[in-house]
């Protein structure tokens, strides 16, 4: 399938292209992810499934109605014809951000957003299962000779699933395998509470989740050939 050149998003906003910012062998176009523009403002275009389309579209707006949901990239307009979501553009990923020998508060804070990103699709009754430093961006800037973080956001919801307090998910490894939870490396029981990463509701903070954090960081921190 030849590359999307420019879109219309179903809230009137017209998209064009300006790269491919990966590509996976994967049929429907669903192995690309766009950078596009729209105005001065850049976004990232990604496709799902089209049979998915609408269960992710209902999982936008339900994380919407959590008082965290700043802190998850949830889709700002849609392209239905396309079976494609437009999320703004944030500029880096924790993987990369630590590279900058940031103070350590700075990093920590990047962290807690996090674990309030996650803690919205928690609440809402939503595994996550791709939580990875690449996958916790950040829009920061620098003033004064100094890093300032303007806004944190746990993306790739479109990896995620809403799993009932009565199911689990079972005989899957899920998520990457180098943040994934002792549970799903060993595809066994997956539920809110042990996901790969993970923040049940109601205030709960399981070692699933502080051991998925502490690997995170170092990973992101210490991990050659990333520093230097």
């Amino acid at each position: 399938m030849s590359a999307l050149v420019r879109a219309v998003g179903q809230s009137g906003r017209r998209y064009v292209v300006e790269r491919i910012l990966q590509e996976k062998p994967m049929p429907l176009d669903l192995g690309r992810v766009y950078l596009a523009m729209s105005g001065d403002q850049k976004y990232v275009l990604k496709s799902v499934q089209p049979k998915s389309f609408q269960y992710f579209q209902d999982m936008f707006n339900d994380i919407r109605n959590s008082p965290y949901f700043p802190y998850v990239r949830v889709a700002d307009d849609s392209i239905p014809d396309k079976s494609m979501f437009a999320y703004k553009y944030l500029k880096d990923h924790l993987l990369g951000f630590v590279q900058k020998d940031v103070p350590l508060p700075v990093t920590k804070r990047i962290l807690r957003d996090a674990l309030r990103g996650i803690a919205a699709m928690h609440d809402k009754g939503i595994v996550p299962a791709d939580i990875m430093a690449n996958n916790i961006m950040a829009e920061w800037n620098e003033k004064d000779g100094e890093v300032v973080v303007e806004q944190v956001q746990v993306a790739d919801v479109e990896d995620a699933a809403y799993v009932p307090d009565d199911c689990v998910i079972e005989g899957r490894q899920i998520g990457n395998y180098m943040w994934r939870s002792p549970e799903a490396h060993a595809s066994g029981q997956v539920e809110v509470a042990t996901g790969s990463c993970t923040l049940p509701p109601r205030a709960r903070f399981p070692r699933a989740c502080i051991t998925n954090f502490i690997n995170i960081y170092i990973h992101s921190y210490y991990s050659e050939p990333y520093r230097n």
